[in-house]
């Protein structure tokens, strides 16, 4: 029987919440490199719960390298801009339009936007254009939506797939002059991904690490690999106005009371721990030794007095191969960034080391990744009012016209 199980009357569970309602970007950053932004709903001394958009998600402290509470106030501001206007042609938010960054901070770095390397071009739109590769890609959804092969599209309909090409990179150049690239969601996945490319991406699980590259990590960690010392408990319950010289007599001389309750056992980080402050000092106890006087949540008194005691033991490493591995892994990914960021590191650049990442990653063009090209076009268009769930929403030819006013076109593709 665990000590939550059969504690469940004596104690209230969960962890300590931090009420977090006003935060806007939160960020935290895990020891293989992995970024998520959202709202701190609540935290404990072990683990921490962040709401994003795509749902809540708790992690252990042990896993998070970094963590960035955003202190900035909420603010309803939007981003937009009208034909011709040049305001937005430097990497960061137009003047007024607040942007905060995942960090809470504005990133209104000057420069012309970055566009990453643009090679075999079909078109030029505005300061980017089209690459081939994006043109075959819409070449490709026409073919499927239509039932037919790409070489078997008419003249017509291959026009149809250039000028959603075109379109499509119209809102991508109208989204970067605007700002888009403030957007904690859009910035943290940019950077996750480079992050990604010159860190998991560069490691194969299976061949990458020989078995005695496995034994040396496993006898180099025992404590990762161990199971943890545990201990049997009983406690006594006192309500809130109990003397507390009451209840020191009783600890002195413990087996003056028959009120004690088995509570089954106990380990650092079970999560009674989180409740009770002090609870986890109580795993280091000897068996006979009682608590000091501990309260669960400022509304009972506890004493807790170990009956038995189970000492850690190191695991074989047979049941532990598989784990090492995935540590190992998790080694060297935390060893490539570290070699990463070094890399990117130039004394007295100002720059934090996600700033660095993240000015990479667009020199690398990282932001015209598919996806994130495909989530920044949307995005953008949902803040010009475009919503096709949505039954009398503007339209995205509605949205076109204008944004169309404020790049030029240059086709390059000769068919």
């Amino acid at each position: 029987m665990s000590f939550h199980t059969a504690a469940l009357g004596f104690l209230t569970l969960g962890f300590l919440t931090l009420a977090s309602a006003a935060a806007r970007a939160d960020r935290i950053e895990l020891k293989n490199g992995a970024p998520f932004v959202g709202t701190i709903v609540e935290e404990s001394a072990d683990r921490l719960t962040l709401e994003t958009k795509n749902g809540t998600m708790t992690f252990d402290k042990s896993q998070i390298r970094k963590i960035e509470r955003d202190k900035s106030p909420a603010t309803g501001s939007k981003t937009g801009g009208k034909p011709g206007d040049k305001s937005g042609d430097k990497l960061g938010p137009k003047p007024g339009t607040g942007g905060p960054g995942p960090s809470g901070t504005a990133r209104t770095w000057d420069g012309p936007i970055p566009q990453g390397p643009l090679t075999d071009l079909v078109a030029r739109v505005g300061p980017g254009g089209v690459p081939r590769r994006e043109h075959d890609l819409q070449l490709l959804k026409l073919a499927n939506r239509l039932d037919k092969s790409t070489d078997s599209l008419s003249a017509d309909e291959r026009k149809q797939a250039l000028a959603t090409a075109i379109d499509d990179e119209v809102i991508f150049q109208c989204a970067l002059a605007d700002g888009i690239l403030a957007d904690p969601y859009i910035h943290d996945r940019i950077v996750g991904e480079y992050r990604a490319e010159h860190t998991a991406g560069k490691i194969d699980p299976q061949l990458d690490f020989s078995e005695e590259d496995l034994q040396k990590f496993y006898q180099e960690h025992p404590e990762e690999f161990s199971e943890p010392a545990e201990v049997k408990v009983e406690m006594l319950e006192f309500p809130a106005d109990t003397p507390v010289d009451q209840i020191e007599a009783l600890r002195a001389a413990p087996d003056t009371s028959s009120s004690w309750k088995d509570a089954g056992w106990l380990k650092k980080g079970d999560p009674p721990t989180h409740a009770v402050t002090g609870l986890n000092a109580v795993v280091d106890l000897q068996p006979g030794q009682v608590s000091p006087i501990l309260r669960n949540l400022g509304v009972r008194w506890l004493l807790v007095r170990v009956v038995e005691r189970r000492e850690s033991k190191l695991k074989p490493y047979d049941d532990c191969r598989d784990r090492t591995r995935f540590l190992l892994i998790g080694k060297r990914q935390e060893d490539l960034g570290q070699a990463l960021h070094a890399g990117l590191s130039k004394p007295g650049d100002g720059l934090t080391e996600d700033e660095r990442l993240f000015r990479a990653a667009l020199d690398a063009g990282k932001h015209r990744d598919p996806q994130i090209h495909l989530r920044i076009v949307n995005e953008y268009l949902a803040k010009q009012g475009v919503n096709e769930s949505l039954k009398n929403s503007r339209s995205r030819e509605e949205a076109m016209p204008e944004l169309r006013a404020r790049m030029p076109v240059e086709v390059l593709l000769k068919e």
